[in-house]
């Protein structure tokens, strides 16, 4: 099974949908088969290298919202993140771009560490109150999950891995994808925002169990189209 998951280091639902699919998986018995693939999406192209402005009003300027709106908005996704035993520092946020940490979190990939690095941008950008589009935070962070930092060093100070976010970014305008979290499973099942844990849990044996009847299906006609002249299978 393959799980394609859009998210964005700086959406609070990514974090927790990425923390509940998870503890999810680890209940299923065919965790082991499950293929997760990770792809990026910028909530905020235009968002800034360094800022000192508050989260608050920051998010108030781009969704054109009043500020008591916008704590609103906070407290609430506050009580979600509760939910998976962390608390979002809002007051503390660096509301920065994004676009380097996913070049990293592409190349982290080919060490197995992409879930590692991903789930600490997301604690370090709404837990600790990190500006991960700063480079030597950027390198921290990847020496903090096993990376090496000359490998992260040279990918931040060159273009490496851009086209593949770019991409990513593409790929989600084409499939029109607006809001994030997005799943793709098996390469036909979608799910768009923030499910609890249980409803992912019964998604995955649902379409474990879909694919297993599928394969048996398959297998049948093959065993009855063993003689000559069968053409389909």
């Amino acid at each position: 099974m393959k799980i394609e998951i859009w998210s964005d280091f700086s959406c609070p639902f990514c974090y927790v949908s990425k923390v509940r699919l998870e503890r999810a998986l680890s209940r299923v018995s065919f965790h082991d088969k499950v293929k997760v693939v990770f792809k990026s999406y910028i909530l905020d192209p235009l968002a800034p290298i360094e800022t000192k402005i508050s989260s608050y009003e920051l998010f108030a300027k781009a969704k054109q919202m009043e500020l008591s709106e916008v704590q609103e908005l906070f407290d609430d996704s506050q009580k979600i993140a509760k939910t998976i035993g962390v608390r979002f520092d809002y007051d503390h946020m660096k509301m920065t771009s994004t676009f380097d940490a996913h070049r990293l979190a592409k190349w982290s990939n080919q060490f197995g560490l992409e879930s590692a690095l991903t789930e600490r941008l997301m604690k370090a950008y709404f837990v600790d109150g990190l500006n991960i589009s700063n480079h030597t935070t950027l390198i921290d962070l990847a020496k903090e999950v096993g990376l090496e930092e000359l490998g992260a060093r040279y990918v931040l100070e060159s273009n490496l891995c851009e086209e593949e976010v770019v991409e990513d970014l593409r790929l989600a305008e084409a499939i029109r994808i607006h809001s994030v979290p997005f799943f793709i499973l098996n390469n036909q099942f979608t799910l768009v925002g923030l499910k609890s844990e249980t409803y992912y849990e019964k998604v995955l044996n649902h379409l474990y169990n879909e694919e297993l009847t599928q394969r048996k299906l398959r297998s049948s006609k093959t065993e009855v189209c063993t003689g000559e002249g069968c053409n389909q299978h």
